[in-house]
Formats: C-alpha cells, sequence, structure tokens
C-alpha cells in the first residue's frame, strides 16, 4: 500500500487529515498517532510493561500550567522512569519544546525522543 493509499485511507477512517500528514494506526486496541508510534510500541511492550498517553501534571508553585501527555514511559529495572515521544523535526512545536524543559524542570525527567 503507498502512502498516498494509506493516508486517504486513515482519512475515510478517522474522519479527517492529521496536522502533520501521519497515519493514524491502531495496535492491541489502542490508537496511536502515527504507524512510527505504534511500531515503537510494539518494540517496547515486547520488552516492558509501557504505559501509553500518560498525563503528567505540570505544577509551577502550587499551580496547574498544564499537563504533558507522553507517547509512552516505562520503568527500568534500576528504577528510572523513561518517558518517550515520537517526533519528526515538524511535530518539534515551541509548546511541545517549552513542556519538556517544564517535564524537566518539575519532575527531574527527561524525555527522550524518538526519530
Amino acid at each position: 500500500m503507498t502512502v498516498a493509499a494509506s493516508r486517504e485511507l486513515a482519512q475515510r477512517r478517522f474522519g479527517r487529515r492529521t496536522k502533520f500528514n501521519s497515519v493514524p494506526t491502531v495496535v492491541h486496541g489502542i490508537r496511536f498517532d502515527s504507524k512510527r508510534e505504534a511500531a515503537r510500541y510494539l518494540e517496547l511492550v515486547t520488552f516492558l510493561q509501557v504505559r501509553t498517553q500518560t498525563r503528567w501534571p505540570i505544577v509551577v508553585n502550587g499551580a496547574l500550567v498544564c499537563h504533558y501527555v507522553s507517547d509512552f514511559d516505562y520503568v527500568l529495572p534500576s528504577g528510572e522512569v523513561v518517558v518517550e515521544d515520537v517526533k519528526s523535526e515538524p511535530t518539534k512545536t515551541p509548546i511541545y519544546r517549552l513542556k519538556k524543559k517544564l517535564l524537566l524542570a518539575c519532575y527531574g525527567i527527561q524525555i527522550t525522543e524518538i526519530q
């Protein structure tokens, strides 16, 4: 199936084009925003207990500023929490960059970006 055909199928199935022309994909009953994100989920679920679309509240001085929603997060055997986000250059928006810095400041967690 060609990329154009995949996008057309996704548009018919999910009702509209996505902002960055990604193809929404469903794996294990979970809807992912892109094929790359779904592929990464399959890699992670093979090795670790992975959570998807976790909402991380960003609280500054007792006030809720926003939420960061991670693509994936899991805990390594060492106890370290890993947060991953599947990103391409167009999806690294200024808002994403700000939330990335806020997550580091609030939780001490550095987002791992998967290309």
